[in-house]
């Protein structure tokens, strides 16, 4: 056997071994096996020399697609009175709360807005 069938390419390097595993899983979905070697302190991939060109060709174009673009933050307007209308809002459920439970002018508070789906299917418009 000669020397040349052991040789292998680096086509990827990184201190980290699980951000070697998705290069590999792109070289593996295009065909090409590659081996994961740990040698001075880094992870390596390497493939056959045959299929060197075609796996930096394919890391390449999967480092393009996969450029993360930050987006500047926008800074979102604050409007004042927030506290405000929140507590208006709360003050608003409790007061129908609190005319439910005192039947206040005596009306039936929880029947008061509700639809009733026979009156709707006969015509009434609720």
């Amino acid at each position: 056997m000669s020397d040349h069938s052991h040789r292998t390419e680096v086509v990827y390097k990184h201190r980290d071994r699980q951000t070697c595993g998705e290069p590999q899983l792109v070289l593996a979905a295009i065909g090409i096996s590659s081996n994961l070697v740990h040698a001075d302190g880094a992870w390596t991939i390497l493939v056959d020399p045959a299929d060197e060109a075609a796996a930096l060709r394919e890391l390449g174009l999967h480092q393009q697609d996969n450029q993360t673009v930050t987006a500047t933050p926008t800074k979102v307007p604050v409007f004042g009175g927030a506290t405000t209308g929140v507590a208006v809002y709360a003050l608003t459920i409790s007061m129908f709360t609190f005319c439910d439970l005192f039947a206040a002018y005596q009306l039936p508070w929880r029947e008061v807005g509700r639809m009733n789906a026979g009156q709707v299917m006969s015509g009434q418009w609720w």
